[in-house]
């Protein structure tokens, strides 16, 4: 099982701003602690039998059988953890898909790290910028729904209780809610989930001059086009570019403050409560 520095994914936003929303895996994987190791999927079968990459090494066992790779589930209950049935299918597509960044943040809660990270599309969403400036100085992902849109390519996270509740913690500026199959979500197994829960800014998405939303790219070029819409007060406080904007707002709450009030009147969204009762993975599986 590799380590996040073996893959080059140590980087997280919280340590380089600039780098959000940070080293993201383009392959389904287990994080356990510092370590991530490959998941394999299997067609037309459901996640708990994912296949545990047999070369990793790292905190999880090898399979007793060595002619039979090792299943998720079998891993997760190796480690002495919750099973795929009853964790919380999260939708990332913002820093929360990079394993550094996840790692951070449990670490700083105390809590277990045992993770499977899984890669997959969504149709009916665009990814955006979020109209407001993180302690960090970044500028934070959310998502905008778009019938149109199709193929999104993001990460979905099987929480437990106590990593869902962890991440809540750390997205003060979101609400949870519950995506159906309005934005249908597709695993790399090809198996199509009948809903999972997804992160909403609660301010909105940022928008253009002319009053189109503005899509994620990079960070760079989030900075930029949000600093074309400051006052020219503004601009002078946050610096020529990026790195004096990520410099200039980690250092001044009042000027994230500032920031964030010039971009709300373009951002008004009106959003569900959270959800209470979090549904599970058996809970969201179509009927085969």
């Amino acid at each position: 099982m590799p380590t996040l520095a073996d893959l080059g994914l140590e980087s997280s936003p919280h340590a380089n701003p600039l780098s959000y929303p940070g080293a993201i895996p383009d392959r389904s994987g287990l994080l356990v602690d510092d370590w991530f190791t490959e998941l394999r999927s299997v067609e037309d079968r459901p996640v708990g039998s994912y296949t545990v990459d047999p070369n990793g090494g790292g905190p999880v066992p090898a399979a007793p059988n060595p002619l039979e790779p090792l299943s998720l589930d079998q891993a997760l209950a190796a480690l002495d953890v919750t099973g795929v049935a009853d964790r919380h299918p999260l939708l990332a597509v913002g820093s929360n898909a990079a394993p550094a960044q996840i790692r951070s943040k449990f670490d700083r809660c105390g809590i277990t790290t045992a993770l499977p990270m899984l890669r997959c599309t969504v149709d009916g969403w665009r990814r955006t910028i979020l109209a407001h400036v993180s302690i960090p100085g970044y500028l934070p992902i959310t998502v905008e729904p778009d019938p149109r849109a199709r193929s999104l390519s993001v990460s979905l996270l099987l929480c437990d209780d106590e990593q869902l509740g962890a991440i809540d913690a750390t997205e003060p500026n979101y609400r949870r809610l519950i995506a159906a199959d309005s934005e249908p979500l597709t695993l790399d197994s090809g198996e199509r989930l009948c809903g999972y829960l997804v992160y909403v800014g609660v301010r909105g998405s940022v928008r253009a001059a002319d009053g189109s939303i503005m899509e994620f790219t990079t960070q760079e070029r989030a900075i930029a086009g949000v600093h074309s819409l400051l006052s020219d007060e503004l601009r002078a406080e946050c610096g020529p570019d990026a790195r004096s904007f990520v410099t200039a707002t980690a250092g001044s709450p009042a000027l994230r403050d500032r920031i964030r009030d010039h971009l709300a009147p373009s951002a008004a969204p009106q959003l569900a409560e959270v959800t209470a009762n979090p549904p599970t993975y058996a809970d969201l599986r179509r009927p085969v």
